[in-house]
């Protein structure tokens, strides 16, 4: 929890920077609906899905940056 404490701020103002999180609010609001329902139903295999999408998109998005050479200011 304390390293958690210790490096939100970062992450948070990084994923502000550079627009990590684009996705519509709508959108991203019927994902979490979407995964609280196979969670709800205990639908394994339909959580691990509805989090593979995000978790893809922001391994592109690490990639890319580092590429361009980013740096975590």
């Amino acid at each position: 929890m304390s390293l958690l404490l210790v490096i939100t701020p970062d992450v948070l103002r990084y994923y502000q920077r550079y627009r990590v999180c684009s996705v519509p609010l709508d959108e991203v609001c019927f994902e979490h609906r979407g995964l609280l329902r196979c969670v709800r139903e205990r639908d394994e295999q339909g959580c691990v899905a509805m989090l593979q999408r995000p978790l893809k998109s922001i391994r592109g998005f690490s990639r890319t940056n580092n590429q361009e050479n980013h740096s975590l200011e």
